[in-house]
């Protein structure tokens, strides 16, 4: 937690992997926390138990994925990879709707310009323009 304060202004990680069990702060604490501040950070939680408590409880705390110390190389390589990939579509799709936000503010404010929003009548300035339009 020290070292994301400290260098939050310069930049973050994409990816955490953090084990369960830890001196302190034990990982869902972690998780806890980090989501919390941090909520475009992702957390992989590593365990050496085979308790499916353990993986409810991660991804309750706001894991992405978990995985076992005895895992491959790999399998956390694909994994992380994985997340990546995730990371990746969310910030394309929150791009898309931010755009589709913009163009339906525009659209909204351009409609009620050229209308009055009670009636939805055309105020007198679109009014004449169409009509001398259809002249």
């Amino acid at each position: 937690m020290k070292f994301l304060e400290q260098n939050a202004s310069i930049s973050l990680p994409n990816i955490i992997i953090s084990d369960i069990v830890m001196p302190g702060l034990n990982g869902y604490e972690l998780c806890t926390e980090v989501k919390k501040l941090y909520p475009e950070i992702c957390l992989i939680m590593v365990t050496g138990s085979d308790d499916t408590a353990f993986l409810q409880k991660s991804f309750d705390a706001g894991a992405i994925d978990y995985i076992k110390k005895t895992s491959s190389k790999t399998e956390l390589f694909l994994r992380i990879k994985n997340v990546l990939r995730i990371q990746k579509a969310e910030l394309k799709l929150q791009s898309l709707m931010d755009n589709l936000m913009l163009k339906n503010d525009s659209l909204t404010l351009s409609k009620s310009a050229k209308s009055d929003n009670l009636t939805g009548l055309l105020n007198r300035d679109t009014f004449f323009k169409k009509s001398s339009l259809n002249l």
